[in-house]
């Protein structure tokens, strides 16, 4: 585990406003720390950048490179969440959910997805990026969430990816060689008609981000009603 005071996603989880990128792009006057979902280990954010409406990261509280980096004691509450979090999407969406993952390396300065630390994505939509995925990389199926991924992928960079299925797949990538930048961000974008919204920081979206926030938050409240 890494320790830093200047990633975006740690001030998130710990509200710290002056680096909560969405709090600082919406400008709203009053702070609002937009965690839907959380455990002890894990907290729920909604993507900055959207693909789709709903598009949510799920991340380590702490600062960790990757979900193959994660010690053993995530491995509940990850499975709890990463469930729990995909049918309350299926539920505000009425769609099927994706899941990808950019994963760093256990060490070196390659990020691939411009943020350096885990975030797995959830994108519910109905479309279909398996047949490019599988024509474009090699991919492994994997077993039990965190152990069998940890296995599989070692130290290296990676790609995750479940779909709808449900079936877990990786793509590894050898240590002289990494993927383009925000890589399963193109391939959604362009199968989903917007190219144009592959880049996060070029086209951020913070009110549709807020929106997700409010969506997934209030069906939730509902629950507890």
């Amino acid at each position: 585990m890494l320790e830093t005071k200047h990633c975006c996603i740690c001030s998130q989880v710990r509200g710290d406003s002056k680096n909560d990128l969405i709090a600082t792009m919406l400008d709203t006057g009053s702070y609002v720390r937009r965690i839907p979902l959380e455990g002890d280990r894990l907290a729920a954010i909604p993507s900055l950048g959207p693909l789709a409406p709903g598009h949510t990261l799920l991340c380590p509280k702490d600062h960790y490179r990757s979900f193959a980096g994660l010690p053993d004691e995530f491995e509940e509450e990850y499975v709890h969440l990463k469930t729990r979090l995909s049918k309350v999407l299926q539920r505000v969406y009425g769609t099927s959910v994706h899941c990808f993952e950019h994963g760093m390396a256990r060490s070196g300065t390659h990020v691939p997805c411009t943020v350096e630390h885990a975030h797995l994505h959830f994108v519910p939509t109905n479309v279909d990026v398996w047949p490019r995925l599988k024509s474009e990389r090699v991919w492994k199926t994997v077993g039990t969430p965190l152990a069998d991924l940890r296995i599989t992928v070692a130290e290296t960079e990676y790609l995750y990816y479940e779909g709808p299925d449900g079936i877990r797949r990786v793509s590894t990538l050898e240590a002289d060689r990494s993927s383009e930048s925000q890589y399963l961000r193109r391939v959604f974008a362009d199968t989903l008609g917007v190219s144009e919204k592959w880049d996060w920081r070029q086209v951020p979206a913070p009110m549709e981000t807020h929106q997700t926030y409010q969506s997934i938050k209030q069906i939730l409240s509902n629950e507890l009603c």
